[in-house]
């Protein structure tokens, strides 16, 4: 602010689009948290695997087997799941207002691209490397 008071510019540097980043790490979180409702739905067909400790290969739904958690019912899908999915929808929307109106396509696609990055850290790595499991959990499972 003092800088712009005495006739300073911004002249410049890069700056990674927070509005690209936690909308699509925050609407992907959700929907890898929400992933195993709708996949049982047979909306979305995939075999997760994760490698074990001891170096046996497993499939998740082996792995989570015992874990009925939030079902879906013959009715739909739970709230909770209805929500997470709709607050996605509202991500998508809000995404194509800031590829619209705010910052560079360079600034946008280093944001996604850093979301992408915490995204395979902390749902992907984790189902290959048995040492990251035991840091940060398997979620999505």
């Amino acid at each position: 602010m003092a800088c712009k008071a005495v006739g300073g510019k911004w002249l410049g540097g890069h700056d990674i689009s927070g509005h690209v980043f936690l909308l699509v790490l925050g609407s992907v979180f959700l929907l890898e948290e929400v992933y195993h409702v709708l996949s049982r739905e047979r909306l979305v067909k995939e075999e997760r695997i994760i490698v074990m400790g001891d170096g046996a290969v497993k499939s998740a739904e082996e792995e989570a087997e015992g874990d009925d958690g939030a079902m879906a019912s013959e009715e739909g899908w739970p709230w909770g799941v209805q929500v997470a999915v709709g607050v996605s929808g509202l991500s998508v929307f809000m995404l194509a207002m800031t590829a619209i109106y705010f910052h560079t396509w360079v600034e946008k696609l280093t944001g996604l691209l850093v979301a992408f990055s915490g995204i395979f850290v902390v749902y992907f790595l984790p189902r290959a490397i048995p040492q990251m499991r035991d840091i940060v959990g398997l979620p999505g499972v």
